[in-house]
């Protein structure tokens, strides 16, 4: 078996078994103006890598405690940090967003961190929650309004500046954001102007959607010459659920009947907190795969055809300690099944995927392609030619169909999609099929005659990457 790899590495905390009642949730908000890509570390280990400039991570699951924390230059060592807190408390079940804000190289806007204990209880029917913050270095208290209508916010200040500019004798007051009582869906737009002078409008924000249930972070950064708004929406109930799954899942979609032989391999494309960290899969309560790396497709083995219990482990570790188990996977008689770890364990969206290649036969000059769409978080994607040339259309995460109202059946598309096409050369794109963005790009792919493959999009939509598997000529 060949395979090509080319991925792109998440890295996060190590992995610490903590009980649920100890869990806190973080993200990083890097509104820092003046640097590029950073790399945020927690307790000395890697915690956001590659943050770009007004963007915020994926929410991260790590135990709850204090920790010391520190920002560098992406990809610099972590004794060269730009900025460093001790001893800072993260709350068993808060969800804190850590906004990294201040002026490269300003002694009069240091580099500092702070965080907003987000209000993710229920929404209402028909409502939306909103946080407005301010991380306009350069600009004192502003004002929100509605265009055309109501203020929303008033006097909202750059952290720690309330006080200088008289509007509360509190050092910490305001704190940089505001949280407001949930509004009606819909869409909005937004001016947020100077807090003396109400008609000197310093950015217009047109056509927010406020949807049902969501919270929105809009974050105004940037400098008051070059300032911009930065708007994250978070589906609430989604995360809430995903944050309380079960580590248990059934797989059982159908009843292998009959005896016989089935084909089954491995393949690692979950994110853990530790990317590094090899991992064992256990079938039936017994280990199949020992030390199995992030982005490795295992080897075939020929197994007795059944219905089969699935567990995923630190390598070495006890099955009770299992990252995610499933029951009832159908490893049926006479087929080819990728048994495929995907999803995120920061999240708790780690998963198990049973991925049936086909093997039937090719005609000459023909090479079958097998496509997986892991990439945790992806809305549906369109595989295409670089030209534009359809080769598979709204491919979903693994159970997302459903989700999304594009198919009744809970189980449906399961993220992969097989095609038989011209055997040549290729540069393939995946792109998003609402916008046509493009999120991974394969160039010069070789698809040889009558050669089964296995392409994987793997990662997440902050680092994505994607592994080749060439499984050989006719079978």
């Amino acid at each position: 078996m060949r395979k090509l790899i080319l991925i792109g590495v998440l890295l996060l905390l190590r992995v610490v078994p903590v009980s649920a009642q100890d869990i806190s949730h973080v993200r990083v908000a890097h509104f820092a103006v003046g640097y590029e890509a950073v790399d945020v570390y927690a307790n000395d280990a890697l915690l956001v890598a590659q943050l770009e400039f007004a963007t915020l991570s994926e929410w991260l699951e790590v135990p709850a405690g204090a920790y010391a924390l520190a920002m560098v230059a992406a990809g610099a060592a972590l004794e060269d940090a730009i900025y460093t807190l001790g001893d800072f408390g993260l709350e068993a079940g808060a969800w804190t967003t850590l906004v990294v804000l201040g002026v490269a190289d300003d002694p009069d806007f240091p580099i500092m961190v702070q965080p907003i204990r987000e209000d993710y209880s229920l929404v209402g029917q028909g409502e939306a929650r909103v946080t407005f913050f301010h991380a306009i270095p350069d600009v004192g208290a502003v004002d929100i309004y509605v265009a055309n209508g109501p203020q929303l916010v008033g006097g909202l200040t750059y952290p720690g500046q309330a006080a200088q500019l008289g509007i509360s004798r509190e050092p910490a007051a305001n704190d940089g954001y505001a949280i407001l009582p949930d509004l009606l869906v819909g869409f909005y737009d937004l001016e947020v102007t100077d807090g003396d002078d109400p008609n000197n409008v310093l950015l217009r924000v047109n056509g927010i959607e406020l949807a049902s249930g969501r919270s929105y972070l809009i974050g105004l950064v940037g400098t008051g010459g070059d300032a911009q708004a930065v708007v994250t929406v978070t589906d609430v109930d989604t995360l809430l659920a995903a944050a309380s799954r079960e580590t248990s899942l059934d797989l059982q979609t159908e009843t292998c009947q009959g005896e016989g032989t089935v084909q089954v391999r491995a393949a690692h494309f979950a994110l853990l907190r530790d990317a590094s960290a090899l991992v064992d899969v256990y079938l039936n309560d017994e280990l199949a795969v020992a030390g199995i790396d992030y982005s490795e497709v295992g080897e075939w083995s020929e197994i007795p055809a059944g219905n089969y219990d699935v567990a995923l482990v630190p390598a070495g570790g006890e099955l009770d300690a299992a990252l995610v188990s499933a029951t009832g996977a159908p490893l049926c008689a006479d087929r080819w099944v990728t048994l495929a770890a995907i999803g995120l364990q920061s999240n708790n969206t780690l998963g198990i995927q049973p991925i049936s290649e086909d093997f039937r036969p090719v005609e000459d000059g023909t090479a079958r392609l097998t496509i997986f769409q892991g990439i945790v978080g992806a809305p549906p994607v369109n595989v295409q030619l670089a030209g534009g040339t359809l080769i598979v259309g709204g491919l979903t995460y693994p159970g997302q169909a459903a989700a999304l109202g594009i198919s009744n059946e809970v189980a449906a598309n399961d993220g992969y999609a097989t095609r038989t096409v011209d055997a040549g050369r290729y540069s393939i794109q995946v792109v998003r099929q609402d916008n046509n963005q493009v999120l991974l790009t394969f160039t010069a792919l070789a698809l040889e005659n009558r050669h089964y493959y296995t392409l994987a999009a793997i990662g997440s939509t902050v680092r994505s990457g994607y592994v080749l598997v060439d499984n050989g000529e006719l079978r």
